[in-house]
């Protein structure tokens, strides 16, 4: 199994694995997503993961007032669409769309990962399909184990960590243009350890962002775990011992103020 199907297979297992272990009272618990519940959570992963398999969808209640944004909407029709089903038959949905995911990938090699596909934000290619499906499913992980009173470590996994720490890191140069709108010839450096972390400098160039070499003193830094530049970038606090980063200069700040990596 190539690597990126890997990533995902683990982290899906491990959803599997603990959605599995949960009782009527801990399916109620309230994620540290506003307005979900443990269940909603996992409810959301069976919906994404039965999609992109192409499995048929239970029909949303009617509709509550209509959030402004297309994809919040989406995926709270997805997770209202369950709350009518019991725990086992989630469980059982996700567990099924593992199972399909697992077929549908584990035969993928080379650039058959560059083929065009729709993603949840628009076309895209299947990797990049993947990596998005690994990000959500390891980071509601981590969401999971933190409203259940876990250990982190029960849920972590070097391999999909590499791929969202990778893929964050892939989007340094852009965030720091299209969401920080950081002036010309700013300079930040980062220093990220773990899966997937790097050592390096970006700047703003001719108007892009870019990774460069070394030179000039930064105008700011970030410095700490991979999993914690994600967690901050995608505006995540939990858990907090796997959030601890350092952030130091103005251009530094604004970066992981406006990253927005999930949404």
């Amino acid at each position: 199994m190539d690597p990126l199907a890997r990533a995902l297979d683990i982290a899906l297992t491990r959803a599997v694995e603990l959605a599995s272990e949960l009782d009527d009272r801990s399916w109620q618990l309230p994620s540290p997503l506003p307005g979900w519940t443990v269940g909603d959570v996992v409810a959301h992963l069976a919906h994404l993961e039965g999609l992109t398999n192409g499995f048929d969808q239970p029909e949303p209640p009617p509709s509550e007032p209509e959030h402004p944004d297309p994809l919040h909407r989406f995926t709270e029709s997805g997770v209202a669409a369950r709350r009518a089903l019991d725990r086992h038959q989630v469980v059982a949905e996700l567990r099924a769309a593992t199972e399909a995911t697992r077929g549908r990938l584990g035969t993928v090699v080379g650039e058959e990962w560059d083929r065009p596909t729709t993603t949840l934000v628009g076309p895209g290619t299947l990797r990049l399909s993947t990596q998005m499906r690994v990000g959500d499913v390891y980071v509601h992980l981590l969401d999971l184990a933190h409203a259940l009173g876990l250990d982190p470590e029960k849920v972590r996994h070097p391999e999909p960590e590499a791929v969202i720490v990778g893929r964050a890191v892939e989007l340094v140069g852009w965030a720091m243009v299209k969401r920080a709108h950081l002036d010309e010839g700013t300079r930040l450096h980062l220093e990220l350890k773990g899966p997937g972390g790097v050592t390096g400098d970006w700047a703003v160039v001719d108007g892009r962002g870019t990774r460069v070499g070394p030179g000039e003193e930064p105008d700011g830094t970030i410095v700490g775990s991979g999993l914690a530049f994600v967690l901050t970038a995608g505006g995540r606090a939990w858990p907090p011992a796997l959030c601890e980063l350092s952030v130091a200069g103005a251009p530094a700040e604004r970066l992981m103020g406006r990253f927005a990596l999930f949404g």
